[in-house]
């Protein structure tokens, strides 16, 4: 009996296989394992309720707070207690506005880079507060997105007579990527209801709607890369412009004097390649809710960061060139330290114009 040696592929043929656009997915015949519609309201923080001693004292915090901050502490009442009596260690999934003036900051920013009859949407709004100013600054094109319970009742009462101007939806505007996958399974039509009433527009015309609110990661930004490369979903209407209030974490994407750790190398690349960000202002974060716990060495928590960020009009590689550009940034530029790229990726990249000759 002869055996065959073993022989261990390299690591990029192992990677490729997991390309999201090497893996076909049929949509025709999904699992009948798998839910076709989204699931109720979950809990909107990553941890539990505060109990006994810890509850106390951070209720007592938000007292003092509040009494502090009068203008703050007349919206104490309206505030959902889920929101109130929690506390997480880790950035909540959701982080909400309750200072007038930032949002007064915030709208004045957005109305100073918008047209008249350009279309905002604010997306986990909580109380509403920048709406409100956009509303007396005679802003008349107005979108709410919001999925907590008692937000939206209560956005529902503060704008009911605005309702010609304000137009709200239970739904929450950065998790269309869960939307846009469940479409795909039973072809519905979430994300189309999500933007109903936006005008489709060229891409090298002004944006279709501009996006405000606070988002903690950057999985949203991740699902419009791939929207672009694919021209799908969003794409297919036009360029939006983004005023979030993040954290350093996607600040950071964008800025090329902060090390960035290798597993972020593809993601920073393309979302510097396909998008244009400006840092506006900066914010404390007690001015959001829920507060966030930290450390002891750490006397202030992180504050939180205004940027715009805009969709590019002109890219530096054409329409036909966005999925093998996305394909080589995430498989091979951003799967560690690759030295050497199989001669069939070297032939195509020259092919292509990726590398030059005289370089090689």
């Amino acid at each position: 009996m002869v055996f065959k040696p073993f022989i261990r592929r390299p690591k990029f043929y192992r990677s490729v296989q997991s390309c999201y656009f090497c893996t076909a997915v049929e949509q025709g015949n999904p699992d009948s394992s798998v839910k076709t519609d989204l699931p109720k309201e979950k809990s909107l923080l990553n941890s539990q309720k505060l109990t006994g001693v810890r509850l106390k004292k951070h209720i007592a915090e938000l007292k003092h707070f509040f009494n502090k901050n009068p203008h703050i502490g007349a919206y104490q009442a309206f505030i959902p207690n889920d929101i109130m009596k929690k506390k997480p260690y880790k950035a909540p999934e959701y982080v909400y506005l309750i200072c007038p003036d930032i949002a007064r900051k915030v709208a004045n920013h957005i109305l100073n880079h918008t047209g008249p009859n350009q279309i905002i949407a604010e997306t986990n709004p909580g109380l509403g507060l920048i709406t409100q100013v956009l509303l007396k600054e005679g802003v008349s094109n107005l979108r709410l997105y919001e999925l907590n319970h008692g937000f939206h009742n209560y956005l529902q009462g503060t704008f009911s007579s605005e309702c010609d101007k304000v137009k709200l939806f239970k739904k929450d505007f950065f998790t269309m990527h869960k939307y846009a996958f469940y479409d795909s399974l039973d072809q519905g039509e979430r994300v189309k209801s999500m933007l109903q009433g936006v005008a489709k527009k060229n891409w090298t015309e002004e944006p279709i709607m501009t996006i405000v609110g606070t988002i903690t990661k950057y999985v949203f930004l991740k699902y419009l890369i791939r929207c672009i490369v694919l021209q799908k979903d969003l794409a297919t209407y036009g360029r939006l412009d983004f005023f979030l209030i993040c954290y350093s974490n996607l600040k950071n994407m964008f800025d090329d004097k902060i090390k960035i750790h290798k597993q972020s190398r593809a993601w920073v690349t393309l979302f510097n390649i396909f998008l244009k960000c400006e840092l506006l202002d900066e914010f404390p974060r007690t001015s959001f809710l829920p507060w966030q716990g930290h450390s002891k060495e750490q006397q202030n928590p992180e504050p939180l960061y205004l940027l715009r960020i805009t969709i590019k009009k002109e890219l530096s590689i054409t329409e036909s060139e966005y999925i093998p550009f996305y394909g080589f940034i995430k498989n091979v530029y951003g799967r560690g330290n690759l030295n050497v790229i199989p001669t069939c990726e070297v032939d195509f990249l020259l092919e292509n114009g990726y590398l030059d000759v005289e370089k090689i």
